[in-house]
């Protein structure tokens, strides 16, 4: 490595031509140092950036998954009998129940126990209309009165 310092040339506003400055050996290797920490930097925050993007993509497909599986038991208890009806809302009641698993508290499980609900509504309000009777909307006082035994 050349131990000469680097002459750079600058021009200067006034007009008067150029003037030189020199830029050492030691400076020169500050800025290289410098940068490099920078790439190191910018190379730990992409991959901070890529493995948090992973997990959120995992947290959403477990997510999309378990609003699926409850929308599914939902339309079978829509197409059921009664006891069936029961079966699948104990069904939805208790598949991944909240507070379980990684997401707990987020706003995915958030999203998954709104979906839930509503599905619950809809099988109890499904249940009032095929079998006449009003068991209030508790979803236990219906699976114990319509559970198969």
């Amino acid at each position: 490595m050349a131990t000469e310092p680097l002459d750079v040339a600058s021009s200067d506003r006034g007009g008067k031509g150029s003037s030189r400055r020199w830029i050492g050996t030691k400076t020169l290797r500050r800025g290289v140092i410098a940068l490099a920490a920078l790439a190191c930097g910018a190379i730990c925050l992409a991959v901070w950036c890529l493995v948090r993007y992973a997990a959120l993509s995992v947290e959403v497909g477990l997510a999309r998954e378990r609003v699926q599986v409850i929308a599914y038991a939902t339309d079978r208890a829509l197409r059921g009998t009664p006891a069936e009806a029961a079966a699948h809302l104990e069904y939805v009641l208790g598949y991944y129940p909240p507070g379980q698993g990684r997401s707990a508290g987020a706003e995915l499980d958030a999203i998954v126990e709104t979906h839930r609900r509503v599905c619950t509504r809809q099988i109890i309000e499904h249940l009032k209309r095929t079998t006449g009777e009003n068991l209030g909307d508790e979803p236990r006082a219906w699976i114990e009165r319509f559970k198969a035994r």
